[in-house]
């Protein structure tokens, strides 16, 4: 159950920056450049799978591995939030 939960909010953060990238970015006059951001954020999150992958495959430490990366995630979310303002 724990892990279902750790997983909706992974898709749901996903979900909500692909589809506000562009709002994001408008006061700091990078909506045009909106497109690349997303680009970057999906190559990113490719390249970031098959290391984790590789990582799980090897450790057989789902949770834990789940849980690191929920954390990540949640502070890339906040970095990228302070970093636009600053």
């Amino acid at each position: 159950m724990f892990l279902l939960i750790i997983s909706i909010i992974f898709v749901g953060s996903f979900n909500s920056f692909s589809t506000l990238i562009e709002q994001i970015l408008f006061p700091f006059d990078y909506s045009e450049n909106s497109n690349l951001f997303g680009f970057i954020f999906l190559i990113a999150g490719g390249i970031s799978t098959l290391f984790i992958g590789k990582i799980v495959d090897k450790f057989k430490k789902y949770k834990l591995i789940y849980q690191l990366m929920l954390l990540l995630c949640l502070d890339s979310i906040f970095l990228i939030g302070i970093g636009l303002y600053f």
